[in-house]
């Protein structure tokens, strides 16, 4: 008896090439065999060792640099977090730089798969900013180190290491946010006195400043020695949400129409 997965590659190849005879399958069950095909391989990657090695990796290296930095980590340190050997993260990573950058690149993939996810699945336009300010406070509650990590590659290195993965962000979820506003003041949902540009920086700006500032902001509002615990900062997330729109819906006339 076959193996299933290659029976599974050879029904596929049936299909797409066909046999001496002509033989062609349906499509419908071509794309079930390639879909099975996917699901197999990607359980075999969840339960590979060394799948857990690389995201090991990534998650030590990711604690180290956003606590002291990209230049004072040594890849030794990070190999001894991970519980890895050095020679391992060299193989997933050629060096320290690419490791770094690759942190970050897993950063942004997974805000932007995680926005576009709400975004998807956003009734109104409204709700769609919402959905933007709740990824954001689900990442950035889920990983409290990474605002050290974004404030240390601004002020050290000027986004350096980032471009080429902001220019991503800009290109699918900023554009998209940013489309959304635009698209809003079009159809009359959200004022048309404000740049579409500026009003999208305004909504993404705002969860990662707090998080950023939160130590400072809880002496602020609470006193010394004082910081907001978890669900302050989610009721802030949720606040963000409201503010963004509330900035973005058209005024309200105060004083009603004169009769005459």
């Amino acid at each position: 008896m076959a193996h299933g997965g290659q029976t599974s590659k050879k029904v596929v190849d049936r299909a797409l090439s066909g046999s001496a005879q002509g033989f062609r399958l349906p499509v419908a069950e071509v794309l079930s065999e390639r879909l099975i095909r996917g699901v197999t391989t990607s359980a075999r990657r969840t339960s590979d060792p060394s799948q857990n090695s690389a995201d090991a990796i990534l998650d030590a290296a990711e604690l180290l640099f956003s606590d002291r930095g990209f230049d004072s980590v040594t890849i030794k340190e990070i190999a001894a977090k991970a519980g890895v050997n050095v020679a391992l993260i060299y193989y997933y990573h050629d060096s320290k730089e690419t490791l770094y950058r690759h942190i970050i690149e897993r950063f942004v993939s997974q805000l932007v798969s995680s926005a576009s996810a709400r975004l998807d699945a956003a009734p109104s336009a409204e709700e769609a900013i919402r959905a933007v300010t709740r990824a954001q406070f689900e990442m950035l509650s889920a990983k409290p180190h990474l605002p050290r990590l974004i404030i240390r590659e601004l002020i050290d290195y000027q986004a350096a290491h980032a471009v080429r993965t902001l220019r991503e962000l800009g290109r699918s979820l900023f554009q998209r946010l940013r489309t959304i506003i635009a698209n809003g003041q079009t159809r009359g949902v959200f004022r048309t006195d404000v740049d579409p540009d500026f009003a999208a920086f305004s909504t993404i700006a705002q969860l990662p400043y707090f998080f950023i500032a939160r130590p400072a902001l809880g002496v602020l509002a609470l006193g010394d020695s004082q910081r907001f615990d978890d669900a302050t900062a989610a009721t802030f997330a949720h606040h963000a949400g409201d503010f963004a729109v509330a900035a973005l819906r058209p005024p309200v006339s105060l004083h009603p129409p004169s009769s005459g």
